[in-house]
């Protein structure tokens, strides 16, 4: 499969996400971007609302996700 084939399913799947989805926050509003694990050049920003203050927590809620944008990868 060439790399344009592959992309149409990878980017499909990085979309998965919604807002009010629960996930793993400080209480208020924050960012994280998150790596599509198949393609570390893909990338979303998400935005949380934080359900406590001890930290981040599964029942952080989604307020919202960014488009899949390309980025240059950085190894830490």
């Amino acid at each position: 499969m060439g790399q344009p084939e592959m992309m149409g399913p990878t980017v499909a799947a990085s979309c998965s996400r919604s807002p009010h989805d629960p996930t793993s926050g400080k209480l208020g509003i924050f960012d994280r971007t998150y790596v599509y694990r198949q393609c570390p050049y893909i990338k979303v920003d998400v935005k949380f609302a934080a359900s406590s203050r001890d930290g981040e927590l599964p029942t952080d809620k989604i307020v919202e996700v960014s488009r899949p944008y390309l980025a240059w990868f950085v190894m830490a």
